[in-house]
């Protein structure tokens, strides 16, 4: 058994579809181990600060807090290196899924395989530019005759696109109305906020918040990718000239 031929410009996207969802997992680990490290970390130093009874303590209270901040720090750090790495990966499996589907010729495919990655990089065009290029990508891979495989990739691309919607205005916006509440508050209350128990808990729901829709739309992004690089591998094997 031989292969015909295929185009140079074909490169299966089956392996770098798996590592965007090995490395998606990744980061969807590090988010829990965040959590966990945190949450840890202040049962500790509040453990220390409640057991202070003489002055010279204080150290033990100092020496716990710093040993708390450098185990979040390293945390955090390697939730970022994860998603830097996961998002370029993430580049390269766009480029390849383009570049596949026009080397198989098919048909509707309006976003190069540059300008598939590069739309996530231009503000304001990244608001709408990236999911359609999703969806097109995800029509040109899928087998013309699947309907349901449409209305499925239109579906998870939308929601995709409302929670990463969601997530840019609560970040951006509402830690705006969030400090104006609470200068609000601070000057008819102080007294909330030397509550450290209170302050936790209200700490923990905002990024509750936060990672929920984070965790969202990575889980969205791992269905779609996989699904479409399946779709691509089956559609290369009936499209290209095989034997």
């Amino acid at each position: 058994m031989s292969r015909a031929y295929v185009p140079e410009d074909y490169h299966p996207a089956g392996e770098l579809g798996r590592w965007v969802v090995y490395l998606s997992w990744g980061y969807l680990g590090s988010m829990l181990l965040y959590l966990v490290t945190v949450a840890l970390c202040a049962v500790a130093v509040g453990g220390v600060t409640e057991n202070l009874l003489v002055p010279t303590l204080r150290v033990r209270e100092d020496q716990a807090l710093m040993l708390a901040m450098t185990a979040i720090g390293v945390v955090d750090w390697l939730g970022d290196v994860l998603l830097w790495i996961s998002t370029i990966v993430f580049f390269v499996w766009l480029h390849r899924m383009v570049l596949n589907l026009r080397a198989m010729g098919v048909e509707g495919i309006e976003a190069s395989p540059h300008g598939a990655w590069l739309w996530w990089l231009v503000p304001i065009a990244n608001l709408f530019m990236p999911y359609l290029v999703l969806r097109q990508i995800g029509d040109g891979s899928r087998d013309e005759a699947d309907d349901d495989g449409g209305l499925w990739t239109v579906r998870t691309v939308n929601r995709l696109w409302g929670v990463d919607i969601t997530l840019l205005v609560i970040s951006l916006v509402l830690p705006i109305v969030a400090g104006f509440i609470v200068g609000v508050i601070m000057v008819a209350s102080p007294v909330i906020f030397e509550d450290p128990i209170l302050f936790m808990v209200v700490s923990f729901v905002w990024m509750g918040v936060l990672m929920t829709l984070e965790v969202w739309s990575c889980l969205l992004c791992i269905r779609l990718v996989s699904r479409f690089t399946s779709w691509q591998a089956t559609k290369a094997e009936r499209v290209l000239d095989w034997y």
